[in-house]
């Protein structure tokens, strides 16, 4: 359930980041010295301004104290990589709940299948020793 939330938060987080580069990327083949005011994402409730230059690498935050430079085709071959596995991530465990959920259902009317035959072979055999 934990792999399929954080799944499902990576996914828009990627795909706003694809967008962005395919901003800069736009921008830089427009004029090769462009830059990009723009406001980011301190914390939850906490914006910055910044001015961006299109240098044509970005860095990525790759998690564990770990930031990475990259091309501006990198980081788009890198992210939209690790989007289908966040998207095939979802779909697997959601086919593996559906699973679970079916399993949980058969065991409960298995259970309560032994239980009404219990009640049944005692009502048998109490009635016959009366």
């Amino acid at each position: 359930m934990q792999q399929r939330m954080k799944a499902k938060l990576r996914v828009p987080e990627i795909e706003k980041t694809l967008t962005l580069i395919e901003q800069l990327k736009t921008k830089r083949e427009e004029d090769e010295e462009s830059t990009i005011d723009t406001h980011y994402n301190l914390s939850d409730v906490l914006y910055a301004r910044a001015e961006v230059q299109c240098s044509g690498t970005v860095c990525l935050w790759l998690g564990a104290q770990v930031m990475v430079e990259f091309s501006y085709a990198e980081a788009t071959e890198w992210l939209e990589r690790h989007l289908a596995q966040a998207k095939e991530r979802i779909r697997t465990t959601a086919e593996d709940l559906e699973h679970l959920r079916s399993n949980k259902i058969m065991t409960e009317v298995a259970i309560a299948r032994i239980y009404n035959h219990d009640l049944k072979k005692k009502k048998e055999t109490g009635g016959a020793s009366a």
